[in-house]
């Protein structure tokens, strides 16, 4: 497996791609955008690290793989699930202006990065100029599309890339996988 970094969070967290397959056709699969428990960033990685030669099963996984180069970037926002997980407990230089949004000191439910920023709505198709509030607990979509260091990161790379297809994996409200 080839494991590279396509950029780094705005708390230096690396964003860390893994690269299966060898095919012409690229495929990016992505974690969850707005920070979360990691569940969904451990079935990815799994997936990426997963050596497919021995499965028999319907699909001719090997055969899949020499025709498709999948990427998956498991952890697109690190800080902001670094936050979700661990509270206010490490050096965010971001620390007052999200602070406020969560005085109790539980994070157990944000979905923004370190700046307060939910980056899924960051990107130039997500951007909506209303949304311009400042830094929150969740929902805001930051100053101008590609603010975030995560999204200009990404976007950089799927660019870069050309990608024929990008399936971001998330989990809703009911617990239950979606993809977009």
């Amino acid at each position: 497996k080839n494991v590279f970094s396509i950029g780094k969070s705005w708390l230096g967290n690396g964003l860390y791609v893994i690269l299966s397959g060898t095919g012409d056709k690229k495929l990016l699969v992505c974690g969850e955008l707005l920070a979360n428990d990691g569940e969904i960033a451990k079935i990815i990685s799994g997936l990426a690290f997963a050596d497919f030669r021995d499965v028999n099963s319907v699909f001719n996984l090997p055969k899949i793989f020499s025709a498709v180069s999948v990427y998956f970037l498991p952890f697109p926002n690190p800080d902001g699930n670094c936050l979700r997980l661990h509270g206010e407990n490490f050096q965010n230089p971001f620390s007052e202006s999200i602070k406020r949004f969560v005085s109790d000191g539980d994070f157990s439910g944000f979905t923004a990065n370190a700046r307060g920023v939910d980056i899924d709505r960051n990107f130039a198709s997500g951007h909506r100029v209303f949304e311009k509030n400042g830094p929150s607990f969740s929902g805001y979509c930051g100053d101008y599309p590609e603010s975030e260091k995560e999204t200009a990161a990404i976007s950089y790379f799927c660019r870069k890339e050309n990608f024929d297809a990008v399936l971001v994996v998330g989990k809703d409200e009911k617990n239950c996988f979606s993809s977009t």
